[in-house]
């Protein structure tokens, strides 16, 4: 990465002339270079297909010698054979010449000579396919090409049939001829043809390079001349009077560079009427900048006092300006720079407060104009959108408010929450639960069902307030309700009717089933043991059952009923 900076910044400190210097002698050797390789290459397979030809040529003589020997009747003397085929193969540049028998010729005149068989597995496949095969080795010391020509059965090989000697089929191989020839002259010829080629090579560059110099300076002179100009215009101070003394470009002709000086002239006589205008332009765009200033400088104090959160985003949906109480109330930290921002990045510092999924954060700049957020940590926000427009009606953004109207909306839910329920234990109170009662007899009488309210009070709390104080009576009340509400189902309704009477609300009640949760709410009583200044405690409750329709059909029959079989229950806890 930093070599790649590092010659960036070298190409371009380089001047015009320098650079197509360096391009045109670029593209002059990759063109040069690649030809010259080809031609080496060319050079290498000729001289290659040469020696091939010649190996051919020198297989082909071994075969017709070794027929000749058939036909004289001497090819059965081995000597005769050995001694033919060291002359053959003491000929220049050939370094082995062997003859080899195929099997068949092996199984009907014998193995033959030790130096007659395969060697490798190039013979076997020659002999076997009764194809030809060339074997090219460029070794660094002496490289070399052997050649492997198969004896092809014949009934007419060059007048002679061979079916009259030999028990073979025609077209098989009666054996072959392995030439290995010797190519080192051959590639001492192609490096000194090389060097050659390099040398001539290195030289042309050499002098294309000098050329090149020459034909790109006489090009790029007027450039310079014109650059020179410029960088003296752009040193100068004072440009208005060097623009005025400054004596025109000498014109070197109707080119491009001869075009573009003409050019630069004309601009220069215009750059000063340029000039006053950008002065007269200047003056009274500061004057203007400044009273936009003071306003904006009004706004932003308005801004910043409002107690609403304001976010103003462009058309592009590029964020604009936020005031200190959008911060303030979606608790993003002061320092978060959000101005030139997108307003799609706007939801991730939101989300995590949004506790609705119908205002998720990746749709809430698109809910309808006003919507109220219900946030995760319980405030709620109304979130209002307005489309800003221009003098002539085009839309130029969009200005989202804010509003925290939590306090507002909590004041009627509190009022009402202590309005039904009781402050220390959390349970209905008396007001909830007439409303609760009514409308259990109301859906009882509709559907033919029975409700069972079962009543029950407990014993000694007054003396545990008077003996201990209030605050040991507080904690009584609030473990019974406690103990007492994991009893209960959830249709079922619990109360505080007063200070130490419960009551429970059964609807669709079987007697069997409220006789079972009365005996169960007696013994989660007796087992509750408090202890108060070292002294343990216990209490114990007083229960009453009213049924309806059996006992009354009214609300103030039932709880007088239910208070009646309370006192009895008390009144038979004191006997005993």
């Amino acid at each position: 990465m930093r070599d790649g900076v590092y010659m960036k910044s070298w190409w371009n400190s380089l001047g015009i002339q320098l650079k197509l210097q360096i391009i045109i002698q670029l593209v002059l050797i990759a063109v040069l270079i690649p030809t010259q390789l080809w031609i080496e290459r060319h050079f290498k397979e000729e001289i290659l297909l040469a020696a091939e030809s010649r190996a051919r040529v020198s297989a082909d003589g071994v075969i017709n010698g070794m027929n000749m020997l058939m036909i004289n009747g001497i090819i059965k003397d081995p000597e005769s054979r050995a001694l033919y085929i060291r002359k053959m193969g003491a000929s220049e540049g050939v370094k082995e010449l062997r003859v080899i028998r195929a099997e068949q010729v092996q199984k009907q005149f014998g193995p033959g000579l030790p130096q007659e068989q395969p060697m490798d597995e190039m013979d076997r496949r020659v002999i076997a396919n009764a194809r030809e095969e060339f074997l090219r080795v460029d070794g660094s010391n002496a490289p070399e090409l052997r050649v492997v020509v198969p004896f092809i059965v014949s009934t007419d090989f060059r007048g002679t049939n061979c079916l009259d000697c030999h028990v073979a089929q025609v077209g098989s191989a009666n054996g072959a001829a392995s030439i290995t020839l010797d190519l080192t002259s051959d590639y001492a010829s192609l490096s000194k043809t090389s060097a050659l080629l390099w040398s001539g090579q290195a030289a042309l560059q050499l002098i294309l390079f000098f050329l090149i110099g020459r034909f790109t300076h006489t090009i790029t002179r007027p450039l310079e001349n014109l650059q020179t100009t410029m960088s003296a215009l752009q040193k100068e101070e004072d440009l208005a009077r060097h623009v005025g003394t400054m004596p025109p470009l000498k014109i070197a002709g109707g080119d491009e560079i001869g075009q573009l000086s003409a050019t630069f002239n004309r601009m220069v006589k215009t750059l000063q009427q340029q000039m006053i205008s950008l002065r007269i332009s200047e003056e009274m765009q500061q004057r203007y900048l400044t009273l936009e200033r003071e306003e904006q400088a009004r706004l932003m104090a308005l801004l910043a006092v409002m107690n609403v959160g304001v976010l103003f985003v462009s058309r592009e949906n590029k964020i604009l300006h936020v005031n200190p109480t959008f911060f303030r109330i979606w608790m993003i930290p002061p320092e978060t720079k959000l101005e030139g921002r997108d307003a799609a990045d706007i939801p991730g510092y939101l989300s995590h407060l949004l506790a609705n999924e119908k205002t998720a954060a990746q749709h809430l700049l698109e809910l309808p104009e006003t919507t109220d957020l219900y946030l995760a940590d319980k405030r709620v926000v109304i979130q209002t959108c307005y489309v800003v427009r221009d003098v002539e009606a085009q839309v130029v953004g969009h200005l989202w408010l804010y509003e925290d109207v939590t306090h507002a909306r909590r004041t009627p839910e509190q009022l009402l929450h202590l309005a039904e329920y009781d402050a220390l234990t959390g349970l209905y109170n008396r007001h909830r639960f007439t409303g609760e009662l009514e409308r259990s007899l109301a859906e009882a009488k509709r559907n033919g069902t029975k409700v069972a309210l079962l009543s029950f009070g407990l014993d000694d709390l007054n003396h545990i307030n008077d003996t201990f104080g209030y605050a040991a009576g507080d904690k009584v009340m609030t473990r019974v309700a406690d103990a007492i509400g994991k009893q209960v189902r959830r249709n079922e309704v619990l109360c505080l009717l007063r200070e130490d009477e419960f009551a429970i609300l059964i609807p669709d009640a079987r007697e069997k089933g409220v006789q079972v949760l009365e005996e169960r709410i007696a013994r989660t009583v007796a087992k509750l043991d408090f202890e108060f200044n070292g002294q343990k405690v216990h209490v114990a409750a007083r229960l009453g059952i009213a049924l309806f329709p059996d006992h009354g059909e009214s609300e103030q029959v039932l709880i007088a009923h239910a208070d009646a079989a309370m006192s009895l229950a008390r009144q038979a806890v004191k006997k005993s």
